[in-house]
């Protein structure tokens, strides 16, 4: 099942390494939605969770590099909004390895609403910068 589907008018930074990663970012988000949605085995849902977080701390990384190596002056903020969906993902890696979460429908939705805000109004702000 498709949770989030990658466009330009919706998702378009204008940074072209900032698509290609949200493509793979949304594959990634995508297949933890199905397997968890689908009922497929804990340990698969477990080892797509990992795998999207793992990618998306190196996605973040990667911006987050861009950002200083540029002097973006909206880059504090944006780091804050990372480091944020960073500790809520980490709470839930841990809580759902450890028996105490799932990854649930709600948890799908709250990672695509946070896209769908992040991307247009953080992402696209840095364009300019980073194609400097």
């Amino acid at each position: 099942m498709v949770l989030i589907a990658w466009t330009e008018a919706q998702h378009g930074t204008k940074v072209r390494f900032v698509g290609a990663e949200y493509k793979e970012l949304f594959s990634l988000l995508n297949k933890l939605y199905d397997n968890a949605t689908r009922g497929a085995a804990r340990s698969q849902v477990g080892s797509s969770l990992d795998t999207l977080i793992i990618f998306v701390v190196g996605h973040f990384s990667h911006e987050e590099k861009e950002m200083i190596a540029k002097n973006y002056s909206g880059y504090d903020r944006h780091k804050e909004e990372h480091t944020k969906l960073l500790k809520t993902c980490g709470g839930l890696q841990i809580g759902f390895h450890a028996g105490e979460a799932e990854v649930t429908v709600e948890v799908g939705n709250m990672v695509k609403d946070w896209l769908d805000h992040h991307i247009p109004t953080f992402d696209a702000a840095f364009a300019d910068a980073l194609n400097s």
